[in-house]
């Protein structure tokens, strides 16, 4: 049998530091490389990482992943030590808005979905402290979201629906991250 790639099954694996023609390289090879818009180079928790200033620093998917009935969305993120604002880890967008935050109010990671006029929150229930790298996750199985810090769950709700969305984005909106 052979051995299967660490990227199989994935639709969209960015490491923040393959850069391609100016892109970040989608290392699962779907095609989804990142338009980088600003960001800065750096050390990250793991080789190395991009640095976002909180306002319109980003990095977008040059086409929307196709994403099934479940997914799973994770990436090491630091909060700068006295982020006044929001930091957006990931957005999704398509008439209706997903992202995973840093609630900079709370001190708290919170995810948001949202249909139509409907938006169901689902936060970290201990506070964070800001200035060191945390693996963030968030994983929806077709019926329950999760939210994961540190690899532990600290957050879950139920939810139905398929979730789509024609833009996909790291940063942009909120506090550097």
């Amino acid at each position: 049998m052979a051995d299967k790639s660490p990227t199989d099954g994935l639709i969209l694996f960015w490491d923040m530091f393959t850069v391609r023609s100016g892109k970040i390289d989608d290392l699962a090879s779907t095609g989804n490389d990142g338009t980088i818009t600003g960001t800065a180079d750096k050390a990250g928790q793991v080789g190395r990482a991009r640095a976002f200033d909180g306002i319109n620093d980003r990095v977008v998917a040059d086409s929307a992943p196709a994403v099934g009935a479940s997914f799973t969305i994770c990436g090491w993120v630091k909060v700068r030590n006295g982020a006044a604002a929001n930091g957006t880890l990931w957005a999704g967008e398509d008439g209706e808005n997903h992202r995973i935050f840093w609630n900079a109010t709370s001190s708290k990671w919170s995810a948001d979905m949202k249909s139509g006029a409907t938006t169901s929150l689902l936060e970290s229930g201990a506070t964070d402290a800001s200035g060191a790298f945390k693996h963030i996750a968030y994983r929806y199985n077709g019926h329950t979201r999760y939210l994961f810090v540190n690899g532990v769950t600290r957050a879950s709700a139920a939810i139905t629906g398929t979730f789509t969305w024609s833009q996909v984005q790291v940063g942009g909106i909120g506090a550097a991250t």
